[in-house]
């Protein structure tokens, strides 16, 4: 099966080096450019010299306006499942005192 095409998002100069350290988010203000880019979908990341960095989700609106999805070349989606472990013993966000119970200290 053939890898996904997604728009190209190209950083400015020396702005990679988050990414190279795995860092997720990405800033605004160290943007180049997007290649049709629109808001909410997966891109792929690149450094000012052309190098693959990651994929991510594009928010147009938002200051950090990626978040890195995969490190890794190949196909981002298939990866976004295994991404975030189901959460169990969640807090009931309407029940205050769970929420004040999980966070004394004995």
């Amino acid at each position: 099966m053939a890898t996904p095409t997604y728009p190209i998002l190209i950083l400015k100069p020396e702005r990679d080096w988050p990414l190279k350290n795995h860092h997720h988010a990405i800033y605004k203000n160290a943007v180049a450019k997007v290649e049709d880019g629109k808001n909410g979908m997966i891109v792929e990341v690149r450094s000012s010299a052309g190098e693959f960095l990651c994929y991510a989700t594009w928010n147009v609106h938002a200051f950090i306006c990626g978040r890195a999805i995969a490190f890794e070349k190949g196909d981002p989606e298939a990866s976004l499942g295994e991404a975030t472990p189901p959460q169990r013993n969640r807090i009931d966000p309407l029940d205050m005192d769970g929420v004040w119970r999980s966070h004394v200290v004995a």
